[in-house]
């Protein structure tokens, strides 16, 4: 018997990204973003 359900798509990501902005004392330009998703059919 076929299972109606899949499973679901899982990922995570972590990269370096940088502002558009002037540079101001005590702030970088560069941050590092980190996610993560859980994506399913319902």
């Amino acid at each position: 018997m076929e299972s109606k359900f899949q499973k679901p798509l899982k990922f995570m990501y972590e990269f370096s990204a940088f502002r558009y902005e002037k540079v101001q004392t005590g702030r970088q330009r560069e941050f590092t973003q980190i996610g993560a998703e859980l994506l399913r059919n319902i």
